[in-house]
């Protein structure tokens, strides 16, 4: 909830706010406060990518395009894993390999559509179970 309470995407012009600042203690069930640092910065990490969540969620098509959605991802995993491997399928490739209804959707487009895919190996050489997440994320305005 306070990762979100400040909003990071605006197109308002004119007076600029001062950043608010905030002294925030987590505190256990039993009421004692965490003194852990892993803890409090998985916390900070959580809230981070929260905010990172909602820049994206809150920008406009027109700035967030299939080709700037890209280069945010690129840049993610630049900075923060070599264990992720990054693979795109763009424009007419993405109707080549069969995703026909998402290269239909977006041809028309002026930034061509893409498939991004992200796969994390952290298994460090031992057999581990396959784990899935799928998400989408639309770039475009879905006209509804």
């Amino acid at each position: 909830a306070i990762a979100k309470a400040f909003s990071l995407f605006s197109m308002k012009t004119g007076d600029k706010k001062e950043p608010k600042n905030l002294h925030i203690i987590f505190v256990k069930k039993d009421g004692s406060v965490v003194q852990d640092a892993t803890q409090i910065q998985a916390a900070q990490v959580a809230a981070k990518g929260t905010q990172l969540t909602a820049r994206l969620v809150d920008s406009h098509p027109e700035l967030l395009t299939t080709t700037q959605f890209s280069k945010e991802v690129e840049a993610l995993v630049q900075e923060h894993s070599t264990k992720v491997k990054l693979t795109e399928i763009v424009g007419d490739e993405l109707a080549a390999k069969g995703y026909g209804g998402l290269h239909g959707v977006g041809k028309a487009a002026n930034c061509p559509p893409r498939l991004i895919i992200l796969e994390y190996d952290g298994s460090n050489g031992k057999t581990v179970e396959t784990v899935a997440l799928v998400g989408k994320g639309i770039v475009y305005d879905t006209g509804g």
